[in-house]
């Protein structure tokens, strides 16, 4: 019978390979992969005297690992009900040891993201520490998503998504309270002494709370993902980042994040008006 478990794993580690790619002999792939295993132990050792893989070297790797993953595809494809998965569970090995390699040549990068991402964070070199597993992952996600076909260096397509895992990981330990939102611009504690004021007050912390509880996802604000990135970073007064170093990260100058900033809050200013209105 399938092992359905190793056949979930398996799925895992082919899932965004380029099925177009090259296909390589297994013998060609073999040795490739060790290869890569002499280079990236001279590299983690210090003995090759570099500190990335050389274009050629990258490409021939990549599509390697890719056309791996294309065998591995084509075996798990098919395989029959009653047929043993058992001997995929030695080419999954040899594939997973190819990215642990992979990432080891290109470990480099995770400690320049990191401390690109803290560089003027008062305790930098802590968030540094504790953030390395995450930026360790991004790079495991690029590998596995990069595509060697399309011509681009594979340090450019990590850099930004060992980044963009940076961003998701702060996004989701933000703690953006009401006292802070009140800090930057919202009034959530505009209630007066009659009743009816203090309804009015009330009913505008639900909103913003639901707003805050739901990640500023909401339809009649039709904000974008990068829109909703900025935001909690400004509502988030324990962040440090300046708009020059939040447009750093998205590719754009300060001034546009300070008007996107502006944008947002008014958006989000309308909407609460439009949702009391409604009470």
């Amino acid at each position: 019978m399938i092992n359905k478990l190793l056949v979930k794993d398996v799925l895992s580690i082919v899932d965004g390979c380029n099925h177009d790619g090259q296909v390589l002999p297994v013998s060609i792939i073999k040795t490739c992969f060790s290869d890569l295993q002499e280079m990236a132990i001279e590299m983690y050792e210090g003995r090759s005297g570099r500190k990335s893989l050389s274009p050629d070297d990258e490409k021939r790797f990549f599509m390697a690992y890719n056309a791996s993953r294309i065998h591995l595809f084509n075996h798990v494809t098919s395989l029959k009900p009653n047929d043993s998965a058992d001997h995929l569970a030695v080419i999954y090995e040899k594939i997973i040891e190819a990215r642990n390699n992979l990432s080891l040549c290109n470990s480099r990068l995770v400690h320049y993201c990191l401390n690109k991402f803290f560089k003027g964070y008062p305790d930098s070199m802590q968030k540094v520490e504790y953030h390395f597993g995450d930026a360790f992952d991004g790079l495991l996600n690029a590998i596995k998503k990069f595509d060697y076909a399309r011509g681009f260096k594979f340090s450019t397509y990590a850099t930004r998504a060992i980044t963009h895992t940076l961003i998701k990981v702060a996004d989701t330990k933000k703690d953006a309270s009401l006292d802070e939102l009140s800090a930057n611009g919202f009034d959530v504690s505009s209630c007066k002494t009659t009743d009816e004021c203090f309804s009015g007050g009330d009913l505008r912390i639900d909103v913003i709370s639901d707003l805050i509880e739901c990640d500023f996802i909401d339809s009649e604000l039709s904000l974008s993902d990068m829109d909703r990135a900025i935001l909690k970073f400004h509502i988030d007064t324990k962040n440090n980042l300046t708009n020059a170093m939040i447009g750093q990260m998205y590719g754009i100058s300060r001034e546009t994040v300070r008007l996107k900033k502006i944008e947002c809050l008014k958006k989000i200013e309308s909407l609460i008006e439009r949702k009391l209105a409604k009470k």
